[in-house]
């Protein structure tokens, strides 16, 4: 499939998706939150894991509140996503949710404020991502700009997790990928836990 074909069938699966994904009431949403936490909670990767990059949601994204919590409450360090002026993203440490303003460039986004520098030369131990849809196979599908895919290109340590989180009714069979889209290790849903390619022999190996 050409460049031009993936974009286009990417276009068509955020529309699709999107839709079904807005159509999501408060209260369903807020119990699947719940669900997706406990398992995260159960999963050896979080547990294990010291520093977690996580987002705050926007519109219909799943809503983490309970997972930030958990992380700042459980000794471990939480890292959200800024963009940058120069169109780059950068995980800031949050100590405090309090800390957050909206952000310069997307401002129904909220942001970490202050200095941030590189949080780990090794990259964050789990990196837990939005998502509009998952493939079986760790395809992502985000919003098209990118930043995640970029972020994670030369900065993925070889122990990081990339784990999306989402609603089962996002879950497809095939989502079009270009070379450059970074796939993803874990997808969690209020309903499965499913682990991508083996990566579940490749953490074991380098622990």
């Amino acid at each position: 499939m050409s460049s031009e074909r993936v974009q286009e069938e990417k276009s068509r699966l955020r529309r699709l998706l999107l839709e079904r994904r807005d159509a999501t009431s408060a209260e369903y949403a807020e119990i699947a939150a719940g669900r997706i936490l406990r398992r995260l909670l159960s999963c050896r990767e979080f547990s294990e894991a010291l520093t977690v990059g996580a987002y705050h949601p926007i519109g219909s994204e799943v809503p983490t509140r309970g997972i930030m919590s958990e992380v700042m409450s459980g000794g471990k360090e939480l890292y959200l996503p800024r963009v940058t002026d120069d169109e780059a993203m950068e995980f800031c440490r949050v100590r405090d949710v309090s800390e957050l303003r909206r952000g310069r460039r997307y401002s129904a986004i909220m942001e970490p404020t202050g200095p941030c520098a590189e949080a780990l030369s090794r990259g964050l131990d789990m990196i837990i991502v939005p998502s509009i849809a998952a493939s079986a196979d760790g395809c992502r599908l985000g919003y098209g700009r990118g930043y995640y895919d970029r972020y994670l290109e030369g900065r993925r340590g070889a122990a990081t997790t990339v784990c999306a989180i989402l609603y089962e009714k996002q879950v497809t069979k095939r989502i079009p990928a270009d070379p450059h889209d970074a796939r993803v290790d874990m997808i969690i849903t209020e309903k499965k836990t499913r682990y991508v390619g083996g990566r579940r022999e490749r953490a074991a190996r380098v622990r």
